[in-house]
C-alpha cells in the first residue's frame, strides 16, 4: 500500500517508505506508464514481506517533501537511521549510519524546495544478527526546526 502526500500543505512529510529487495536499471523502453515502481532510470522490485537473508542488502526509497527553503531557496535536511532490534524484552538499540545532510552543497544548483528530496538507503545484512527490527528514519528540516520519524519493520533470516 502506498501513501500520497499531500503536496498542498507546507509541512514536512515523506511518502511511503519503499523497502526494496532490489532497486535497479528500468528495463529499456519501460516507464512509469508501464511499471508503477518505475523511477525516470530506475526500477524498485518491492519487497512482498519485509523479510532479508543475511547475504541480502537492506535497500528502501522514499521521498521527502515540504520543505522550508534556506536564504539561497534551498533545503536543508539531516537524515538519521536508527536500527533496533526487537527483543523478548523490548527493543535495544544495534547500530546506526552516518547522519546524512541534504542542503545546498549536496544538491544540484537547479534544486528548489518544490522538488521532493529522494532518500534512500543501502545496509548489508552481513553483521545483523537473524532476528526482527525496527529502523528509525528522523527526517530534520534545519531551517523550519522541525522533523518527522518514520519506523520501517524488517526481518533478517539465517538463510
Amino acid at each position: 500500500q502506498l501513501t500520497v502526500p499531500d503536496y498542498t500543505v507546507a509541512e514536512l512529510k515523506t511518502s511511503t517508505i519503499i523497502l526494496a529487495s532490489a532497486i535497479q536499471q528500468a528495463p529499456a523502453g519501460m516507464t512509469g506508464a508501464d511499471d508503477p515502481y518505475i523511477f525516470g532510470p530506475m526500477q524498485i522490485v518491492p519487497s512482498v514481506d519485509g523479510k532479508y537473508k543475511k547475504t541480502d542488502t537492506l535497500e528502501l526509497i522514499y521521498w521527502i517533501y515540504g520543505m522550508q527553503a534556506d536564504a539561497a531557496g534551498k533545503p536543508d535536511i539531516l537524515i538519521e537511521n536508527s536500527f533496533n532490534q526487537k527483543t523478548a524484552d523490548g527493543e535495544k538499540f544495534f547500530n546506526k549510519t552516518q547522519p546524512q545532510a541534504v542542503n545546498g552543497q549536496s544538491l544540484p544548483p537547479n534544486f528548489t524546495t518544490a522538488m521532493p528530496v529522494p532518500g534512500s538507503l543501502q545496509v548489508p545484512l552481513t553483521s545483523f544478527p537473524v532476528g526482527d527490527y525496527r529502523l528509525e528514519i528522523k527526517i530534520t528540516d534545519n531551517v523550519a526546526s522541525k522533523s518527522v520519524t518514520r519506523d520501517v519493520n524488517f526481518t533478517v533470516s539465517g538463510s
